[in-house]
């Protein structure tokens, strides 16, 4: 799961270097501010997680991995850079439902968040 959030950092750095000449310098740094953000929810999950039971949340994990896959390849597609941003901010709220949810240990917020985030995916993708 930590390496999808990494991967999903990777993917905006790579739209990034993309779309340079597209971006106002001030989008590019947002998008690169985004990327260490995923970047060190990657790292803090890791960390987070180790002590779990990973029978308990394993759906969950897998959920997610699968949704910020699927982001992954939306934003393949994406030109308009308020979606890119809906995607981004998309997952950065992923990761802060998953710190609730394995503090509270409780997966609900982790679960309305992958559902949120799915439902974001399905309007970005269909507007691109």
């Amino acid at each position: 799961m930590a390496k999808s959030f990494r991967d999903m950092s990777v993917a905006l750095g790579d739209y990034r270097f993309a779309h340079w000449g597209r971006l106002a310098p001030e989008e590019r740094q947002r998008l690169e501010n985004i990327e260490w953000t995923l970047l060190n929810n990657s790292s803090d999950l890791i960390t987070m997680v180790v002590g779990l039971a990973l029978a308990e949340v394993e759906k969950e994990f897998k959920a997610i991995t699968a949704v910020i896959e699927h982001a992954r390849e939306v934003l393949k597609t994406v030109t308009d850079f308020k979606n890119v941003l809906s995607l981004a901010a998309g997952v950065i709220a992923l990761g802060a439902a998953i710190v609730v949810g394995v503090v509270s240990e409780n997966p609900a917020p982790i679960i309305a968040a992958v559902t949120d985030f799915a439902a974001t995916l399905k309007v970005v993708a269909q507007t691109e």
